[in-house]
């Protein structure tokens, strides 16, 4: 099968995304498609493969209706939506400029651009589809530095390590997954128990919040424990995203240890 054939069984809906294994290369994680507005695009982010594709397919008339209408959709059972000012452009400079700075890949993380606010923003995925975004702030953008656009209980995810490293955001948890481990970011500090459900297809987790949240990052490594999930709280020196030397040495340390897969997406 090739890919536009496995796109075409996908039938994804106007706004959906879905994101897997790359149906020609088999790399994990690294294939996406997209329906922008029945323009239907493909690609594969892994470097030893050049697929990528798209068409335009036909939208449904009551797709049709919907946008004519610009209908706010309140259901949650329904696909999530970036707004219309959130583009695909993974060379954008602001992009480019943030993943240098943080070492992390720019087309792996299928980043995009809210050109209204100039925010770099992470899609957040579950199931292989889209489910929510989070948005970081740059110099131009106004408060607050990081921007929610949907509202799923779920956290955002990277790298496809079987040790989960818990992290307060999303830049974090793709720093975590340049160094094999897979990024869990809470965006934010709160655990929630859609959270705990998630982190139990993990071998091993390793809390890691920012030092300012050590009383947290104790709290739920506890918490993990007394749930049956095998877990370890880690002390930083400073934010993961900053890769201070120590953090990254005892990091990249523990996820040896203790995993036994490691991230396809790296720097």
């Amino acid at each position: 099968m090739n890919a536009g054939q496995f796109v075409d069984k996908l039938d994804l809906q106007e706004g959906q995304t879905y994101r897997g294994n790359c149906p020609v290369c088999g790399r994990r994680n690294t294939f996406t498609a997209t329906n922008d507005m029945g323009n239907l695009v493909w690609n594969c982010y892994a470097n030893s493969c050049k697929v990528s594709g798209g068409k335009r397919v036909n939208l449904s008339a009551e797709t049709i209706q919907k946008l004519l209408r610009k209908e706010s959709i309140e259901d949650t059972d329904e696909p999530f939506h970036f707004p219309a000012y959130v583009v695909v452009n993974h060379n954008a400079k602001v992009i480019l400029d943030l993943c240098q700075k943080y070492q992390i890949n720019s087309a792996g993380l299928d980043l995009r651009l809210d050109i209204k606010e100039e925010r770099v923003v992470f899609p957040v995925y579950q199931n292989g589809l889209i489910v929510d975004a989070i948005g970081r702030g740059t110099y131009n953008s106004p408060a607050p530095k990081w921007k929610r656009y949907g509202k799923a209980r779920t956290a955002y995810v990277v790298g496809t390590g079987d040790v989960a490293v818990v992290v307060e955001d999303a830049i974090s948890a793709a720093v975590v997954a340049t160094l094999g481990g897979t990024g869990f970011a809470l965006l934010g500090t709160q655990m929630l128990p859609e959270h705990v459900a998630m982190l139990r297809q993990y071998s091993f987790v390793i809390v890691a919040l920012d030092p300012d949240a050590r009383d947290k990052t104790i709290s739920y490594k506890n918490g993990l424990f007394s749930e049956g999930i095998d877990s370890f709280a880690m002390n930083l020196y400073d934010d993961i995203k900053y890769r201070q030397e120590e953090d990254i040495a005892t990091l990249t340390k523990l996820i040896g240890l203790y995993g036994t897969r490691t991230s396809s997406i790296a720097a």
